[in-house]
């Protein structure tokens, strides 16, 4: 169940590049315990970061902090060999 719950998460923040906590556990109908729980693992293996968005002047309270994935992370190599041609492509976890 973790698992589903980790590409759940991950998922979300693949789709929205820039998202909340909260915002995560409205989308995919987790609990907000579960997804901070699952958040803290993902950042501590370095999959995810953490973005502190600057407060602005006259706002209350701690600066929105927004999760992002870590483009390097993983990376992905995909080779293509055809007759004529060799095709190959890297893409970093975000997919870029």
């Amino acid at each position: 169940m973790r698992s589903l719950n980790r590409k759940a998460i991950l998922g979300c923040i693949r789709r929205h590049g820039e998202t909340r906590r909260r915002a995560i556990a409205i989308e995919t109908g987790l609990a907000v315990t579960t997804v901070v729980e699952i958040v803290s693992e993902l950042l501590s293996e370095g999959v995810l970061l953490s973005v502190t968005a600057r407060k602005q002047d006259g706002t209350r309270g701690r600066p929105a902090e927004t999760l992002v994935l870590n483009a390097n992370a993983a990376h992905v190599v995909g080779v293509k060999i055809s007759l004529y041609r060799i095709s190959i492509s890297v893409t970093d976890f975000r997919g870029e």
